[in-house]
């Protein structure tokens, strides 16, 4: 029996959003991306296993802390997993090693629902995976898991992603892709160190 998965599991619209190229022709892009199951779906101690490719010569960025630019983290206690609001990445640009990446637009946790807990599946060069383990009984609400990747590139910013919910009723699977055309602009440097001179400053004043 296969789940309906127009019903049960969705794929909502992503975003992919990219800095400038840096002088090594680099340039980082972020892909947002979310799964969300009907409230009182059928479900319970389910799991989902989900996956983002990054187009092209893409290669997953690297955290100030020698992790996987992919939230969330593995966690046996997801809901209370903290959001970040900035992220540091090895990425040279305007004389430094390392990007500051600010994740706006997030909720205020990485599941709806208490219980769901996360793995990272064995690393596979070039594709995310996340997989997600769900609480026994329905979802009282919408559950949306919401997850982000963060790549570095040569090529145009591209990414696909894929779903898939699997149940003791079967499986259902949803997929999403998108991509832009072009490949970023150069930095401007002098922008960017404005940029960050006013958050220092904004960080001083709120201190």
């Amino acid at each position: 029996m296969t789940l309906p998965a127009r019903r049960t599991l969705q794929s909502a619209d992503g975003a992919i959003r990219t800095t400038g190229t840096n002088v090594s022709g680099y340039a980082l892009f972020r892909v947002s991306s979310q799964v969300r199951i009907d409230a009182g779906a059928p479900v319970g101690g389910g799991r989902i296993l989900c996956s983002v490719s990054g187009d092209g010569r893409a290669e997953i960025g690297q955290t100030r802390g020698g992790l996987r630019a992919t939230y969330p983290r593995s966690s046996t206690g997801l809901f209370t997993q903290e959001v970040p609001e900035v992220i540091l990445l090895f990425f040279s640009s305007h004389s430094t090693e390392l990007a500051t990446v600010e994740l706006d637009g997030m909720p205020p946790h990485w599941s709806t629902e208490k219980g769901v807990k996360l793995e990272w599946p064995k690393f596979q060069p070039g594709v995310e995976h996340l997989e997600y383990f769900l609480p026994a009984g329905k979802p009282k609400q919408d559950l949306v898991l919401p997850f982000e990747t963060i790549w570095r590139s040569t090529s145009p910013p591209g990414a696909k992603v894929a779903c898939t919910l699997t149940t003791s009723a079967g499986k259902a699977t949803v997929r999403s892709a998108g991509a832009l055309k072009n490949i970023a602009p150069p930095i401007n440097e002098e922008a960017e160190e404005e940029k960050q001179e006013e958050r220092e400053e904004a960080e001083a004043e709120k201190g």
